[in-house]
């Protein structure tokens, strides 16, 4: 599960089931302490006290922590989410989970949004046939404006499944609706590889293709 601008409130994240690998990513923005060490410390906080956390590596970029009673894995990333995406594509690790909630969205320090198209364009050149996005809004997925993509009233007006296309490949868009999204408000998507294509399609400007494809 990757979670990019996570801030320091991500540590909810690992009561989601069915993920035993999170990373996240969040350039050490000042206004949490102004170091490293105290924004981690509140990232910390969110993860709980009680859990058997481990710290098993530190460096000036990272930090990586060990849940064993969970059988957990645990990497906090200080950079920007395209290094991170980077660093996970050099991995050859598939991104089996996506989370985009309370990222900012250009007004928190990062200058774009990574519900949006390019950069959910990336996240899905790194998904296998199957990806789960946890979000409050998901302009890239529902293929409309960020401005209309807010959840949960957008969600009722949109017809479901949606077919989207990105890095030459097609994915199915659908709202699940037997998981609850760790936070709230918050939706769960699941995304698959599509072979055929329907009237809901959104198709990505060409200057929006991802890096990652060669």
């Amino acid at each position: 599960m990757f979670y990019a601008s996570a801030g320091t409130n991500g540590g909810y994240l690992l009561d989601y089931p069915g993920y035993n690998v999170f990373v996240f990513s969040d350039f050490y923005p000042h206004r949490f302490g102004g170091t490293r060490t105290d924004f981690f410390r509140r990232f910390l906080y969110s993860v709980g006290s009680r859990r058997g956390v481990e710290i098993i590596a530190a460096t000036p970029s990272c930090r990586v922590l060990a849940l064993p009673r969970e059988g957990k894995m645990v990497v906090f990333l200080f950079m920007e989410n395209n290094d991170a995406l980077e660093i996970i594509w050099k991995s050859g690790i598939p991104i089996e989970g996506f989370c985009g909630l309370c990222e900012g969205c250009v007004e928190g320090g990062c200058t774009y949004c990574v519900n949006e198209m390019p950069f959910m364009s990336k996240v899905l050149s790194l998904a296998d046939k199957h990806l789960e996005v946890i979000t409050d809004h998901a302009p890239g997925l529902l293929g409309i404006s960020r401005g209309e993509s807010w959840l949960p009233a957008v969600v009722k007006q949109i017809r479901f499944p949606r077919i989207i296309e990105s890095g030459g490949r097609k994915f199915r868009v659908t709202h699940d609706l037997t998981k609850i999204a760790p936070f709230d408000p918050a939706y769960v998507f699941n995304v698959e590889v599509a072979d055929t294509i329907d009237r809901n399609v959104y198709r990505l400007r060409r200057g929006d293709k991802t890096p990652f494809y060669h």
